[in-house]
């Protein structure tokens, strides 16, 4: 497969996993004001944890499919590496070198 294909899946990959902690959130955010609303219906409240469970193992399956395009565009990329410097805040910032190609970060 190429190259473009691999950073493609990454880059929507990262979208649904962005997604899925924006789920996350809305349903912590919905039982808490069901909580707080309905507090007799606390038990059926809390099993719907199980909701948060299946969102949580998406996103661990999606970094497993980012980790799987990682390697290989280690592998296809023929790395173009610059050094860069990223403003953290106003007063702070910091140097990173990284690929222009596929955006691996050296460490």
């Amino acid at each position: 497969m190429s190259l473009h294909y691999f950073l493609s899946c990454k880059r929507n990959y990262i979208n649904i996993i962005q997604k899925l902690e924006y789920i996350i959130e809305t349903l912590d955010d919905v039982n808490y004001m069901t909580i707080c609303e309905f507090q007799d219906n606390y038990d059926k409240i809390m099993n719907s944890k199980n909701n948060k469970s299946f969102f949580t193992e998406k996103i661990k399956h999606f970094q497993d499919l980012i980790n799987n395009c990682n390697n290989e565009l280690d592998q296809l990329c023929c790395h173009n590496f610059i050094d860069d410097v990223i403003d953290l805040t106003p007063e702070r910032s910091q140097s990173i070198t990284y690929c222009t190609i596929c955006e691996y970060t050296k460490t």
